[in-house]
């Protein structure tokens, strides 16, 4: 197996760079990728993940079939380099899938921040020390490991600094659990985790139900200072990598 590298010098572009002070606040998860919010922006964005947690799911349970057969080939004594072969195969797989998924969902973001005049971007802290190959038992734990917000991450900022836009990570305590419809600060005093009924909403008391990864991104920007009643309350558009849609361009709504 040979990876080729190709390093170039870009040429200049005369692209525009941003004037105003809008943000964009990203909570990342597991089946929602990311929720994505924007300063003054009703609509809000679902990255979804459940594409790529369902390829993920199909080659880690091809690796533990053959790390099963491998245990067995080895104590009867027989030669192992054949499933070797195929579990450092499987991996070099995972590895690409992840590495395009980033990119994809990088360069959708950055899309959707240059469409609305987004100068800043602000990345949860919870994606900090992962995306390492997981040795742990439960596949699904393995997922979450593997999800490459970090590479995001990484990829965004050289990616959106040719547009200005700067990238930083925001602290996610208890912006799961406090509500975004009222005025208060994100801590520990408003902290009311018994409003999310269920996984996926939290009940406010201004704006009925909303999607509670929304509604930690709406929490994102009170603590940055941009509090309001309109960022992300409307019906949130969910933004499919490997389904119908396949570039970022297509998939932005004009």
């Amino acid at each position: 197996e040979f990876e080729l590298h190709i390093i170039y010098e870009a040429q200049e572009t005369n692209v525009k760079t941003i004037e105003s002070g809008k943000v964009m606040v990203l909570d990342p998860n597991s089946s929602n990728f990311f929720a994505v919010v924007i300063e003054g922006l009703s609509e809000p964005y679902l990255i979804d993940g459940k594409g790529l947690k369902s390829l993920l799911r199909k080659y880690l349970k091809k690796i533990a079939d053959f790390q099963s057969r491998l245990a067995n080939v080895s104590k009867k004594g027989f030669k192992t380099h054949l499933l070797e072969e195929r579990i450092s195969k499987t991996w070099l797989k995972i590895k690409r899938l992840l590495k395009h998924y980033a990119h994809t969902v990088s360069n959708l973001i950055v899309e959707l921040a240059v469409k609305h005049g987004v100068k800043k971007i602000y990345v949860g802290d919870a994606v900090k020390n992962k995306n390492k190959e997981s040795n742990l038992n439960s596949i699904a734990d393995q997922i979450w490991s593997l999800l490459p917000h970090g590479k995001v991450k990484d990829y965004l900022k050289y990616k959106a600094k040719e547009y200005g836009i700067e990238v930083e990570y925001i602290s996610e305590f208890y912006t799961s659990g406090v509500d975004s419809s009222i005025d208060g600060t994100v801590c520990k005093e408003n902290y009311t985790p018994e409003a999310r009924i269920e996984r996926g909403l939290y009940k406010t008391k201004l704006l009925g139900f909303l999607n509670a990864d929304i509604n930690a991104c709406r929490n994102f920007l009170k603590k940055l200072g941009k509090f309001d009643l309109i960022s992300g309350i409307e019906k949130l558009l969910r933004l499919r990598i490997f389904h119908k849609l396949k570039s970022s361009s297509a998939i932005l709504p004009y």
